[in-house]
């Protein structure tokens, strides 16, 4: 377990955005738990357009994800969430992802990894 790794003390729900339904809708993959460390702070940062956008938050985790996914602060099987949906967008709290950066340590073999909502 690296330095990074231990900071990250909470759980997200994690939805990685597939291709189209059948009515052109976009489409997930199934819901899983990921390890994260969630900043409630608005940060400023450049989409995939390059155009500046304010965060709602900004989280640390430490494997990739993109633009278009959703997360949502909590875990699976938590009565409360409602997030064992498929679908992320009819999830109260589910939140899409507005920017991924991935920034390499001093000797690149670990990464910084960051998400803006």
């Amino acid at each position: 377990m690296s330095w990074y790794s231990r900071g990250l003390n909470q759980t997200l729900i994690y939805w990685a955005k597939g291709g189209q339904d059948v009515y052109n809708k976009p489409s997930f993959s199934n819901p899983v738990n990921k390890d994260c460390r969630w900043q409630e702070k608005e940060e400023l940062f450049l989409d995939s357009e390059g155009k500046e956008k304010k965060s709602q938050a900004v989280i640390l985790v430490d494997e990739d994800m993109a633009e278009g996914d959703f997360v949502y602060l909590g875990e699976l099987g938590d009565s409360s969430s409602g997030a064992s949906e498929i679908d992320p967008t009819v999830v109260d709290g589910a939140y899409e992802i507005k920017s991924f950066k991935k920034t390499p340590g001093i000797k690149a073999n670990e990464y910084c990894r960051k998400v803006w909502i």
